[in-house]
């Protein structure tokens, strides 16, 4: 293998990682003999590092380009505006003006997330940030030994948390779940020329990764580290979870059926995690978890269902509405 898979699989990676996210984001009761199945549930928001991991990987090859500073933002930034508007502004009305739970100003604006730890989409200002610091961020990486620069910089964010965390700063407690995901963007972006380069994958990297992926498991199921060094576990963790995702990948080239399944799934990524966070939470203020059935399964299948019905509906209209807003940019490129 070569680190070029990223790029050729990527969107099947996003699709895996996305339906890992969402089983994350389950209710359920589990029976017992489902405990496997519980325990991959778990780690199923390792599926957003996945996510940040390709972020940054696919930024280097938009950046290298060379596209005008303003045309750059306005794809990214439209690209991630306009789902935000079309299903996270009704649900901001409905849960703040109508229910009367919550600031319509600070949550609609995402203020909420650093100000009152308000984390139901922080997912759209933590990537909106990134997108924003990427140019300084290519800058330092690319004007030296990238990795060497990628370290200092990683180590630079990390030790940031944890000044926040042994504080005991609301800022961390607000925003965690974001400022240590920075972490795994950062080595995407460096990762970026070895993918658009093909480097070569060591042979027994994957071998490495199982193995690292079995102990962390181990180690997590017996030891109790604060919650930052879990976070920062994730990094390695979300590598070597790519790696034999990369390798199964490689070896299902004939099951096209599932590959076709897992693009669905990922070129409709942002969509569909948005409209799962948010129909989950109306779902859940009207329905209990355990309405129909004794595990509350049944609920997160219709939950599920919906969500990807009123994602692939709105797909098309979010491709039509981002064109339209990008064709200016478009012209002016050409």
């Amino acid at each position: 293998m070569s680190w070029s898979s990223l790029s050729k699989y990527r969107s099947e990676l996003m699709g895996f990682a996305c339906l890992w996210v969402m089983l994350h984001h389950n209710s359920f009761h589990w029976p017992e003999s489902m405990e496997l199945l519980r325990r991959f549930a778990n780690y199923g928001n390792l599926g957003v590092d996945i996510f940040l991991l390709l972020s940054g990987v696919g930024l280097y090859y938009a950046w290298q380009k060379k596209p005008k500073l303003g045309d750059f933002y306005a794809r990214r930034f439209v690209r991630l505006i306009v789902p935000y508007v079309l299903f996270a502004v009704p649900y901001w009305i409905w849960r703040d003006l109508y229910l009367g739970q919550g600031s319509f100003f600070l949550d609609v604006t995402q203020l909420s997330l650093p100000l009152k730890g308000v984390i139901t989409t922080w997912y759209v200002p933590a990537i909106a940030l990134f997108y924003l610091c990427y140019p300084l961020i290519a800058r330092i990486l690319f004007s030296g030994d990238r990795w060497t620069r990628c370290v200092v910089l990683c180590g630079v964010v990390m030790l940031g948390c944890l000044g926040l965390y042994y504080l005991d700063n609301p800022i961390y407690d607000n925003c965690e779940i974001a400022l240590t995901r920075a972490v795994i963007f950062l080595v995407g972006c460096a990762l970026g020329k070895s993918v658009r380069d093909g480097e070569p994958i060591p042979g027994h990297q994957v071998a490495l990764s199982v193995l690292w992926i079995l102990l962390n498991d181990i180690f997590r199921r017996h030891v109790s580290p604060g919650d930052v060094w879990i976070r920062f576990s994730y990094v390695p963790l979300a590598l070597s979870v790519t790696l034999v995702l990369l390798w199964a990948l490689e070896r299902l080239e004939r099951f096209g059926g599932l590959r076709k399944l897992l693009r669905f799934f990922g070129e409709r990524s942002l969509e569909l995690y948005l409209t799962h966070v948010l129909i989950r939470n109306v779902f859940y203020h009207y329905i209990p978890v355990k309405q129909w059935d004794r595990w509350g399964i049944l609920t997160y299948a219709v939950i599920l269902a919906l969500s990807l019905a009123v994602s692939t509906a709105l797909h098309r209209v979010i491709s039509k509405l981002c064109g339209a807003l990008l064709r200016p940019h478009r012209k002016e490129s050409a």
